[in-house]
């Protein structure tokens, strides 16, 4: 077993006269030499061992791609000639994962090349009959399928794992961004795989053949998903108090991906309620503040979450998933830039000091051990070595994406102390115009002192003002502004907990009425401003929409979250259709804007990030008059 330190990396950059950081080039050869050491290692199938390292592989090859055009090719067609085309009936989840390759093929060939594309989504058939036979099919309404994954030939096993290897590729079918196949089967069968895990559907009966299919249209409560915690259950039964770090990293990977392209409502039937895009993006913000809070002392994620202290490293594959969601929603924009990149950068240089010269890859745990800290690495290639490297090639594209600025500290990152400190909530707030006094009211419904600080956002505070707000309490931060009237009244709000935010605003003159009968004073009036959460933004291509019930003057705009320019596309479209206003604002990073416009009752109004590797986070809210 070899050493787990992050000299190993210093030693690299020294070599390299980079002692204080990475640049994309060191992050891109190390991906490289993993990659290819692991085709000299063992042949790649379909199995699920190796669905990390093929869409690793082509994750990484598109960035190779953008880089110099041509030098991801080799990469493309080594996973396209796994892959294949056509299939046959799969009986179990576990040989389904291979399709998310599949798709990222399909969404990376060229659409004129209609002969590779209609292959590609063939060989998602069966992995789709598959996915709908499990959900939907009954005791009642079809007989069992033999084999089948388990018992009774119906229905499926509720497993973490199973959140990587069927809803990613569901919603990629069922996208409609880049160029993919649109398919509303395959999107409303992620949305129920998705919901199915989280939350029990499951029917109250002994029949263990139609308790296995999720068939109830209404929650039972929380299944895989411990919102106490914030962390993934393996499975509601022998494992339901067993919060394994790799299951999590799989969730992990799978909601992050599946989120992004789920870009069209749920039209399923089956369920009243669905977890949506946004609500995803919450409960993985609520899931990324629990992982701070529960790494090894090194900086990464061991196998059990829940007894970190326990462990005396952290594992391979589970801090390489981990550190990919978490560098995507930096990415994307619905994690804190501010306080989840430092997490980044230490978990993915722990990732570098475990790679040797050679591209092996150290401290990855065997399939089939679970929350075991004594079992965290194993020197048989054939059974694991394959998601360990898929797991750090993920964690290597999304860190890619990362500013030059920030991996420059990489290694300055890596030697700082681990802090458990959980990471709170993050907020914009956005106040009307025309009024001069600003206030936002805290409540507190949990039971635990939470502090809140309000921070320059667009335009300036006065100072900054902060809060610590009692259980159960309520407080009232005023804002001072320094800006000058006119500019977007944009700012942010952290907090290290859940509490109510309502911003608001004192507007208007106090004005003297006599009614011929006693004379009275009418008081000023009294505007709501909108507190919108970090989770909610959009990421590049992504749009939201909504419907105005009543006309009115309405405030649109939004704010740019991230390091590099956005384009806000703005349309409205009036009830009957027709296109009202199509308008496009460029914001540099950090910008925000919030313009005025009448949008009459019924009208459809759309706000999108028109903009790739940006992040925008949406405004919207009555500007009363």
């Amino acid at each position: 077993m070899r050493l787990f330190t992050s000299s190993l990396l210093a030693a690299v950059l020294l070599v390299s006269g980079r002692a204080g950081g990475a640049t994309k080039s060191d992050v891109l050869d190390s991906a490289v030499k993993a990659a290819n050491r692991l085709q000299t290692i063992r042949s790649v199938g379909r199995n699920w061992e190796d669905v990390p390292y093929l869409v690793g592989l082509l994750l990484v090859a598109e960035q190779l791609e953008k880089r110099t055009p041509g030098s991801g090719q080799l990469w493309i067609d080594r996973v396209a000639n796994v892959i294949g085309g056509g299939d046959a009936p799969i009986a179990n989840g576990d040989y389904a994962g291979y399709a998310q390759a599949a798709m990222d093929l399909y969404r990376l060939a060229s659409p004129a090349d209609t002969a590779t594309r209609a292959a590609l989504l063939q060989a998602t058939d069966g992995p789709i009959e598959f996915a709908a036979h499990a959900l939907r099919t009954t005791p009642s309404n079809s007989p069992p399928l033999v084999p089948w994954w388990v018992d009774g030939g119906y229905g499926t096993r509720f497993w973490v794992d199973d959140l990587f290897t069927l809803p990613p590729w569901l919603a990629m079918r069922g996208a409609k961004r880049d160029g993919l196949p649109a398919d509303p089967t395959a999107r409303d069968l992620a949305y129920e795989w998705i919901e199915s895990y989280l939350y029990d559907h499951r029917p109250s009966t002994t029949d263990a053949m139609a308790a296995a299919v999720p068939s109830e249209r209404q929650r039972a409560g929380p299944l895989l998903w411990n919102p106490g915690l914030s962390l993934f259950r393996h499975d509601p039964g022998s494992g339901a108090t067993n919060y394994w770090g790799r299951g999590n990293g799989w969730a992990a990977w799978g909601l992050a991906c599946s989120a992004r392209y789920l870009d069209a409502p749920y039209g399923g039937g089956r369920y009243d309620e669905v977890v949506d895009r946004t609500g995803i993006r919450e409960l993985l913000s609520r899931f990324a503040s629990a992982l701070v809070a529960h790494r090894s002392d090194d900086g990464g994620w061991p196998t059990d979450l829940a007894h970190p202290e326990t462990c005396p490293a952290s594992e391979t594959s589970a801090t390489g998933l981990i550190t990919y969601m978490l560098a995507k929603g930096v990415n994307e924009g619905w994690l804190d830039r501010t306080a989840f990149t430092p997490i980044v950068l230490k978990g993915f240089s722990l990732l570098l000091g475990r790679l040797d010269a050679r591209g092996d890859l150290a401290g990855i745990q065997p399939p089939g051990t679970g929350p075991d800290c004594g079992v965290t690495t194993s020197n048989d290639p054939a059974v694991d070595v394959s998601y360990g490297v898929g797991a750090f090639l993920l964690a290597a594209s999304e860190t890619l994406k990362l500013p030059d600025v920030d991996l420059a500290t990489l290694e300055n990152v890596a030697s700082r102390p681990v802090d458990r400190t959980p990471i709170g909530r993050t907020w914009l707030l956005a106040m009307p115009d025309g009024c001069d006094r600003h206030e936002v009211l805290l409540t507190n419904e949990g039971t635990r002192p939470v502090h809140a600080r309000l921070e320059s956002g667009s335009g300036a505070l006065a100072e900054t003002e902060s809060a610590d707000v009692a259980p159960g309490g309520s407080v009232v931060l005023g804002i001072a502004r320094a800006d000058a009237e006119g500019e977007p009244f944009v700012f942010t709000l952290r907090s290290d907990g859940d509490i109510a935010v309502r911003p608001r605003a004192v507007c208007g003159e106090a004005t003297g009425v006599d009614d011929g009968t006693e004379p009275f004073v009418r008081p000023r009036s009294r505007r709501a401003g909108i507190a919108v959460p970090l989770w909610t933004a959009l990421a590049g291509g992504e749009g939201t929409t909504f419907v105005q019930k009543g006309g009115g003057l309405l405030r649109l705009g939004g704010k740019n979250t991230s390091p590099n320019p956005a384009s806000m596309l703005l349309e409205i479209h009036a009830a009957d259709g027709v296109l009202v206003e199509r308008s496009t604002r460029e914001l540099p990073p950090g910008d925000a804007v919030l313009e005025t416009r009448f949008v009459p009752a019924g009208s459809r109004v759309i706000l999108s990030n028109a903009s790739e590797g940006a992040a925008l986070v949406p405004l919207e809210f009555p500007q009363g008059r």
